[in-house]
């Protein structure tokens, strides 16, 4: 509503204080207290907005949010695949020796995200490849590391 308020009918509201001195209770009776009307941002609007609608929109940030939303599972099974070659360890090493790493590489993933929804909102990045250049970056990362295992970027020896 444009004037939103709360009516507290019937009630008591004790301050009580820690020394045990200055307690004070307030009993009221139909109480009235008037709240700011909510006013959205664009943000929140693009957050709230159902799939149906950011697809339907014209407007960069409702492309980013729709992006975002819809790479996070394909980011999610991506950063499973890329954990399997960064967990491997080498023999006397500790189990926790890729910990560093994968936190590090979890933290950019999360972070370029991010960034892309943000620069693909203010325009700056266009909406293709969009929030889906870090699966796409991530998916490279993937095929470069299965290759470098399977041997085919290896020069053949003699």
């Amino acid at each position: 509503p444009a004037s939103p308020a709360v009516r507290l009918k019937t009630g008591t509201a004790y301050v009580l204080d820690r020394e045990g001195t200055d307690d004070n209770g307030q009993n009221y009776d139909n109480f009235d207290i008037a709240l700011k009307p909510f006013v959205p941002s664009a943000e929140s609007r693009h957050k709230s907005a159902s799939p149906a609608e950011l697809a339907r929109s014209a407007d960069p940030g409702d492309a980013a949010e729709l992006q975002w939303r819809e790479s996070r599972g394909l980011t999610t099974v991506l950063m499973v695949l890329l954990a399997i070659p960064f967990s491997r360890i080498k023999p006397r090493q500790g189990r926790y020796a890729a910990l560093l790493p994968l936190t590090v590489l979890f933290t950019v993933i999360f972070y370029g995200g991010n960034i892309c929804r943000t620069l693909v909102a203010n325009g700056s990045l266009p909406t293709i490849p969009g929030v889906w250049l870090v699966p796409i970056a991530m998916a490279v990362g993937i095929a470069l590391l299965l290759a470098r295992d399977l041997s085919l970027l290896r020069k053949p020896s003699r």
